[in-house]
């Protein structure tokens, strides 16, 4: 991995690691939200690069007892390398995982990226608790088939206390005719910035809210002198072809391993 990519990584661990509980052990890493604990993406484990393949199976076999034993349901592990998302093959599990691959979308020349803003948007940071509850709100109408309105508004609640901060992660609203139609987070650090959490509300999709978010992001980044931009999105999403075709650059991510029982 080039330094270059480890910065990267360097990003995106760090908007995780705003959220959550970070804890090192050999081989891998665990995040863990207890304020959330039945979030996915805040309570997983990530290995390290140079652990090896049966290594893998042995410590995501370890966790799964191990999150049985606190009573979850859930147990979710990344693969950080390619010989290890190689290996998933040879790997054998009491529990059939879902297999997620992510790719990440990168720029080294945001300036460059052909974003077009409508300008009857306005695009606003989360800096009080009705703009955060807002968010939540573009939450609830994206998502509330799949996790429910009330995770949708806790999460929200909960997750507005990082927003606020004064460091970390800032979220950002964008509103047309004053009511919220979308969001994103943004995430600066050494060098990178990452956009995540990103969703632009079903009624107004493929209207240009989604560049105008984009835009108003990438040059807030620009300003806190971050020179390269990571979007994270799922391997076969459309997601990823919009990226790139306003510019970005797709590379293999990381691999997720999601274990559910009841």
């Amino acid at each position: 991995m080039t330094d270059n990519y480890k910065s990267l990584y360097n990003c995106i661990e760090a908007y995780t690691t705003s959220f959550c509980k970070v804890e090192e052990e050999d081989g891998f890493i665990r995040f863990s939200d207890e304020a959330i604990h039945d979030m996915y993406d805040h309570n997983y484990i990530l290995m390290q690069p140079e652990t090896d393949v049966d290594d893998c199976q042995r410590i995501i076999l370890e966790e799964i007892e191990r999150r049985k034993a606190q009573g979850e349901t859930f147990c979710q592990a990344y693969l950080s390398s390619a010989r290890q998302i190689e290996g998933v093959a040879q790997m054998e599990f009491p529990i059939k995982p879902d297999i997620t691959n992510y790719v990440n979308c990168i720029t080294t020349t945001p300036k460059d990226l052909k974003l077009v803003g409508r300008g009857d948007c306005m695009v606003r940071r989360v800096e009080n608790p009705a703009m955060a509850e807002d968010r939540a709100a573009i939450e609830v109408e994206s998502y509330d088939s799949d996790f429910g309105a009330d995770f949708c508004r806790r999460k929200g609640k909960i997750n507005a206390k990082v927003y606020m901060a004064e460091e970390g992660v800032d979220s950002y609203v964008c509103y047309v005719d004053g009511k919220p139609v979308g969001k994103a987070d943004l995430m600066v650090h050494d060098g990178w910035a990452m956009i995540e959490d990103f969703d632009v509300v079903p009624s107004m999709q493929r209207k240009g809210i989604g560049t105008t978010i984009l835009r108003v992001l990438v040059d807030e980044a620009m300003a806190r002198g971050a020179d390269n931009i990571v979007l994270v999105a799922y391997a076969d999403d459309t997601a990823k072809d919009m990226y790139q075709k306003l510019g970005c650059t797709v590379i293999p991510g990381r691999t997720s391993l999601f274990f559910e029982w009841k």
